[in-house]
């Protein structure tokens, strides 16, 4: 696409934003009529936070729909919904003395996570939605913040130079593998499962997970599901390469608790390979039809049932090069997941129990390399939380996992004879893993600006293998508009087999130092990061890398101004020494980053438009170079010779420039009409990805990551605000 038709399109095109602003000021006071001073106010919309001055007023920026959270010290806690454009008064009741510990408590149990305050990000569904570069995919949203270290272009959360395998993605509470659909793509197809309409928080811990959570020795993301509906809603999108709709609805327009949330797509190949060609000649096609469906039940006023519910059918066609072989790779999967969950909540008591049922079935197939495989996991888990005090709070429970795998296998005999009708071998194997984990994890809050946090989880497997103990400990400090958290750790997980480890699915351990600060102010935010960890465990990375040993060291610093309501600037930089043990010597490993700068500009002023610039550049991923070949008559084909320095060679340094600008046209503030469009490294650099070589290895070649690619369509949304439930 030439820049004369591009600067057009960018002219004439609008993209992705939800809501209008208003400015909107409001009084905070008691039942009495008196102002309440410096009480804080969050803004559900962006997690912004001011507080009333001396005489209880204050003022907000208000989108079009948007919900303000109030607390001080001696009131209850308050949610006011804002459904006007008019000043609002809002009263807050005093809590009273001979009531005020069962009360009290009964607010506080309810938070969830009891980990919250340990989180380095939180983030709500209007935070995805307004950071252009996520796509309005909530993974996504993550890997613009410094703690990403991911270097491949998909969904897939890497966390602080840990593997996609070893971080871990719950929803609920449950934990969901391989949540990206189109695994085998790096391109735009690539996605999380997950919608950012279903989801009411999410938040982050780069390291030193609570143990709350398990299943992880990397980083989590924890997303939350909706707990109220407050509107009524249907959408309708069309894209260059998808259409879908999502479609929200009240089980009884009177009760904003219990609500069902569905949600499809279709996704199709040709329009967006023809509009960017020549960048899109290596993709040969992809598709996918996926359904989800999201159900929220309010049983009792103490009890609630959850169940998210997904299924997908999606297929990937590529060329794709490795060492001397360049074919076509085809990639297909069908899967469906059910994670559900009970709740009850009462006073100072909060019971959960869930179950998780997934099931897929995936094909890959490469030259010689024909694999298909079945996987089916059985996930339970208990727990009890109990407020013991405002300040001091536990929780204990359980959870089993079941999984079986099924393997039929054509694969390559020798690794670097791949093309068709090369020599192979056929296999057939099953696994079972079963294991149970239970913890007990304790919170404690000396005041609000100083916690503490502990925690034990003990596993064992259903075989005669030894149990292992993972351990954590957290604190949290605040000092006026800063805030500390440090953390300490060891992490136990499991990896699954694969290709490279088709029989092992072995023990993995990561030990973690990680210590965070936080300083928000006005228009200028501030985050520091230093972290340490090793993670153990025997991996497979590649056919000439079985790591014991992977350690790591990073600095992280992000930085955010706004210069006023519409313009702000982020700005991060990571430093990640990393290096891998094999046999007792140290090599880099792939991601040994000196540096990974990212730079987002972004205008967003609704009534006109929403535009974001998003930069990031970092040294180019290492390889292991092969210096020299032999021809192999048994194979017919040249065997490499590779390096014996690991990973001594580095790809040209990575840069990528990516532009998107969204406009929303309101119609009576019920119908919205959505224009959006993206240019994805709109100075088409070549961005190197992998090395292959020729048939004799006396020639190299790189593979690219994606040249300049255009995206664009609408979105139709209808939606009917309804009254919250008392």
């Amino acid at each position: 696409m030439s820049y004369r038709k591009l600067k057009v399109i960018l002219t004439l095109t609008f993209v992705y934003s939800i809501g209008l602003y208003s400015q909107i000021k409001g009084w905070v006071k008691d039942t009495k009529g008196n102002p309440v001073v410096h009480a804080e106010i969050t803004n559900d919309f962006d997690q912004s936070v001011i507080f009333t001055d001396e005489t209880g007023a204050f003022e907000i920026d208000k989108p079009l729909k948007t919900s303000l959270k109030i607390y001080k010290d001696g009131f209850f806690p308050k949610t006011y919904f804002l459904d006007s454009k008019a000043d609002i008064v809002i009263y807050l009741s005093a809590l009273k003395r001979d009531k005020n510990v069962v009360l009290r408590e009964a607010v506080f149990v309810f938070k969830d996570p009891i980990s919250d305050k340990f989180s380095v990000t939180k983030m709500n569904k209007m935070n995805v939605y307004f950071n252009p570069a996520a796509a309005a995919d909530p993974l996504k949203a993550v890997s613009t913040s410094p703690y990403s270290t991911a270097s491949d272009e998909t969904a897939k959360v890497q966390l602080r130079g840990a593997s996609a395998e070893r971080s871990s993605v719950l929803i609920d509470g449950i934990p969901i593998l391989n949540p990206v659909r189109n695994s085998q793509s790096q391109d735009v197809a690539n996605f999380s499962l997950f919608s950012p309409e279903i989801m009411e928080k999410q938040y982050v811990y780069p390291s030193n997970p609570p143990l709350i959570y398990g299943h992880s020795t990397g980083g989590i993301v924890a997303i939350e599901t909706a707990n109220n509906l407050e509107q009524n809603e249907l959408i309708i999108s069309l894209g260059l390469g998808n259409s879908g709709f999502l479609l929200a609805k009240r089980l009884n327009n009177n009760d904003d608790e219990s609500f069902l949330q569905a949600y499809g797509n279709v996704r199709f190949s040709k329009p967006f390979i023809e509009i960017n060609r020549p960048g899109t000649d290596d993709i040969l096609g992809f598709s996918s039809e996926d359904l989800g469906l999201s159900l929220r039940k309010k049983l009792s006023e103490h009890a609630f049932f959850k169940s998210y519910n997904y299924s997908i059918e999606e297929d990937y066609k590529s060329i794709h090069s490795y060492l001397n072989y360049t074919g076509a790779q085809l990639a297909n999967q069908t899967r469906f997941f059910s994670a559900n969950s009970f709740n009850y909540r009462k006073r100072k008591t909060k019971v959960k129990l869930s179950f998780l049922i997934d099931h897929s079935k995936r094909e890959y197939a490469y030259g010689v390399l024909d694999a298909a495989d079945k996987h089916t996991l059985y996930f339970g888990s208990g727990s009890l939380k109990y407020q013991f005090s405002r300040s001091l709070s536990a929780q204990a429970g359980s959870d089993y996992s079941s999984t079986y795998y099924n393997y039929n296998n054509i694969t390559p005999l020798y690794d670097y004879s791949r093309k068709k009708g090369a020599s192979s071998r056929s296999e057939k194997f099953e696994r079972k893993h079963r294991f149970s984990e239970s913890y007990l994890y304790l919170n404690c809050d000396a005041s609000r600006d100083l916690g503490f946090s502990s925690g034990l989880r003990y596993g064992n497997t259903s075989s005669r293998e030894k149990g292992y103990l993972s351990w954590q400990a957290s604190s949290f400090f605040k000092s006026g508009k800063g805030k500390f958290v440090m953390g300490i750790g060891k992490y136990h997980s499991y990896s699954s087999p694969n290709y490279l480890n088709q029989y092992g699915i072995n023990l993995l351990s990561s030990t973690q130092m990680a210590l965070d600060y936080s300083y928000i102010a006005k228009n200028f935010q501030l985050s520091l990061a230093l972290y340490h960890k090793i993670d153990g465990g025997y991996r497979a990375i590649s056919k000439i890398e079985d790591v014991d040993k992977i350690k790591s060291q990073g600095v992280e610093i992000g930085l955010k101004y706004n210069f006023n309501r519409y313009v702000s600037l982020n700005l991060s930089n990571t430093y990640l020494d990393q290096k891998e043990t094999i046999d007792n010597k140290n090599y880099n490993t792939e991601r040994n980053l000196k540096y990974f700068i990212k730079t987002q500009l972004i205008f967003s002023n609704p009534k006109l438009f929403t535009a974001s610039l998003y930069f990031n550049t970092r040294p180019g991923n290492h390889y292991t170079a092969v210096i020299d070949s032999g021809f192999d008559s048994d194979v017919s084909n040249y065997k490499p010779v590779f390096s014996k320095d690991l990973n001594g060679e580095r790809l040209n340094n990575y840069s990528s420039l990516d532009f998107t600008i969204n406009k929303t046209f309101w119609i009576g503030g019920k119908y919205g009409l959505i224009a959006y469009l993206s240019c994805f490294n709109i100075l088409n650099r070549k961005n190197e990805r992998s090395i292959f070589y020729n048939a004799d290895y006396t020639q190299s070649h790189f593979d690219f990551f994606r040249r300049r690619m255009t995206y664009f369509g609408l979105q139709f949304r209808v939606h009917h605000i309804l009254k919250k439930s008392e």
